[in-house]
């Protein structure tokens, strides 16, 4: 025979015995049912939190060391747990969602291949990495991992007043143009609260006339801003909860006077907020 047919039957032969290997191991441990195959610097302590495997037990059935560096192409075989999810309702986040079960919101984004804007969607099925210090033993299960008394931010949440006041504006037509929100008159400094609970998206400097100004995602595509404030208090990517002080009211930006402007969005749709404020 050939030496070149003698490599190729020899290259089979070697990816034949690998498969077999890792099933013959698979078949030997119920509780493990794949395989992972390194990428170079992985470690196994690593790849047990992306896999959810208890680290000790992982390094354990490999033969490595649970911080060891490992190679480009090692096969490790996983030794898998029952898998925790979360199925989306309507206002779920994935920031929300990383508190309530106490991850990391990147390692969660990763896990399930989110791209920005990290959009999720009512009955998708989300896989739950651990935090970092939270131990992944066998048999663990959902109701193991701390979850919050209720979701954050749903859409349906009813909304409070940002702030006390009379409307100077309402939500419409107007001499000077479509106004898209509403105007409370309040004094300079007024605390200015979150209608609802969500992740502050932009705080700062806002152009196009709002001056200062707060931007609150609250889920299912509901958004709602706070302008022409005199001070921020809170930052982008932060969490608040409904009722909690993000802003101080003001006069900033294209206004005659203090007050706050409140505007609520679904989508790409402008709603007047009277229609949902008590």
């Amino acid at each position: 025979m050939k030496p070149e047919i003698y490599a190729k039957a020899a290259a089979r032969l070697g990816a034949a015995l690998l498969l077999a290997a890792a099933l013959t191991l698979t078949a030997a441990r119920p509780a493990c049912a794949s395989v992972y195959i390194t990428a170079e610097g992985d470690t196994a302590a690593q790849v047990a939190r992306l896999t959810r495997c208890d680290p000790s037990l992982l390094a354990a059935v490999n033969g490595v060391g649970q911080e060891e560096p490992l190679p480009a192409g090692r096969l490790l075989t996983l030794c898998e747990e029952p898998a925790l999810r979360h199925t989306v309702e309507a206002g779920d986040t994935l920031w929300a969602l990383s508190r309530a079960y106490g991850c990391d919101p990147a390692q969660l984004a990763a896990v399930n291949g989110l791209e920005p804007p990290y959009l999720i969607f009512p009955g998708q099925s989300l896989l739950l990495p651990l935090a970092e210090e939270q131990s992944c033993l066998a048999g663990e299960t959902s109701d193991t991992v701390p979850v919050a008394a209720a979701l954050y931010a749903p859409a349906e949440q009813a909304l409070i007043w940002p702030v006390e006041g009379p409307v100077s504006s309402p939500f419409g037509e107007r001499e000077e143009g479509y106004h898209w929100g509403v105007d409370i008159a309040v004094p300079l400094e007024t605390p200015v609260r979150a209608a609802a609970a969500g992740t502050v998206l932009e705080a700062g400097w806002k152009n196009e006339g709002y001056g200062y100004a707060v931007l609150i995602d609250h889920g299912a595509g509901r958004v709602t801003l706070y302008g022409h404030c005199d001070e921020v208090l809170c930052d982008a990517g932060q969490w608040v909860e409904q009722g909690e002080t993000v802003a101080l009211s003001g006069s900033t930006g294209r206004s005659t006077g203090p007050h706050v402007h409140f505007e609520l969005r679904q989508g790409e749709d402008w709603l007047d907020p009277l229609d949902y404020l008590p």
